[in-house]
């Protein structure tokens, strides 16, 4: 089972409707794995399993164990853990991006030849030059060849498409400017 939002939802939901309290395990001899609800009052039995063989005590008090551990503030405490541990993996994941993307342009800009700048043109047109390219089965790839459907539907308006072209040409023709400035 994934641990999704809907699962932590329910798990939340469920655990606020449970009985508050200590849970607790115990083996009356006659009853196996039977869970109780301590409060101040009185016991209360939640969960009673029996069966006359003995081969299944053991699972059976295993089992009433792990539900006495799984306590509603303990589901409860888990479902804010997780919450919080997913929020910040979520913000570390904008800072890494937000901090790499700048040096990756860069890097990339540094690299940059005249001869990536007339392939990505080409590519662009709709009509990739792949001698310019040094992965020639590149051309294979589903996402490859999804990419050059879209760009050859949007040829169609060519308005829009000469409009996009010309963006592209701009900036890696400052891309060219700066990587021979290097």
């Amino acid at each position: 089972m994934e641990l999704t939002d809907s699962v932590l939802h329910q798990l939340r939901y469920l655990a606020e409707q449970a009985t508050a309290g200590e849970w607790e395990a115990v083996n009356n001899g006659v009853l196996y794995g039977v869970v109780r609800i301590k409060d101040t009052n009185s016991q209360i039995a939640a969960c009673t399993m029996s069966d006359d063989s003995p081969r299944s005590i053991s699972p059976l008090e295993a089992n009433s164990r792990f539900i006495a551990a799984v306590q509603p503030a303990v589901v409860l405490a888990m479902v804010e853990r997780l919450a919080r541990l997913d929020h910040l993996v979520k913000a570390s994941k904008q800072l890494v991006l937000a901090s790499v993307r700048p040096m990756m342009l860069i890097e990339l800009q540094k690299h940059f030849t005249e001869r990536d700048h007339a392939f990505l043109m080409s590519f662009k047109r709709g009509q990739p030059d792949w001698a310019l390219f040094d992965y020639r089965n590149a051309a294979d790839l589903p996402a490859i060849r999804w990419k050059l459907q879209n760009i050859n539907k949007l040829a169609k308006n060519q308005a829009k498409h000469q409009e996009q072209l010309d963006k592209l040409k701009q900036v890696l023709d400052d891309w060219l400017v700066n990587a021979n400035a290097e």
